[in-house]
């Protein structure tokens, strides 16, 4: 509804906006606008980190089930020493460094740290340890770990 302030001197109706009324409007329109950015951005971030922990998942189940499909002896020579506390296993995961290598094509960040030892003093039964590092979005390191053991037959 048209006002009689709306109306110049010369009688004709006001078409346009004033630099004022343009700068409030600018100014609500930004405070809307950043929450709404912040909300989007923080959303993308929770999701990398997410996906970031399921590929570590992934990473450790397929070591999980490489080491579990080879033989028991085979095992046990991973661990030469006869250790009964963990030390670092060379080898004998082939698949699971190339996923570790196909995700570090990707994200640049992902660390396996696969370890065995011996429980008991008699030798049947390994345990593994496999420890996957990471850095999440807000720039510190994450780990997840998986524990199983390994039975001679």
């Amino acid at each position: 509804m048209r006002k009689e302030t709306d109306v110049t001197s010369s009688g004709r109706w006001r078409a346009g906006l004033s630099l004022l009324e343009v700068l409030i409007a600018t100014f609500v329109f930004m405070l809307a606008a950043i929450p709404i950015y912040r909300a989007i951005s923080i959303g993308a971030t929770k999701e990398i980190d997410s996906t970031k922990l399921s590929m570590a998942r992934k990473i450790l189940d397929s070591f999980r089930s490489e080491v579990m499909s080879r033989p028991f002896k085979e095992l046990a020579d991973q661990n030469s020493s006869n250790s009964e506390t963990f030390v670092k296993m060379e080898g004998g995961y082939p698949e699971t460094i190339d996923k570790v290598m196909e995700i570090q094509t990707r994200y640049k960040d992902f660390k396996l740290e696969p370890a065995i030892r011996f429980t008991t003093p008699n030798k049947t039964i390994l345990e593994f340890r496999g420890v996957v590092k990471w850095t999440n979005s807000e720039g510190t390191t994450r780990k997840e770990e998986i524990i199983f053991l390994a039975v001679k037959p």
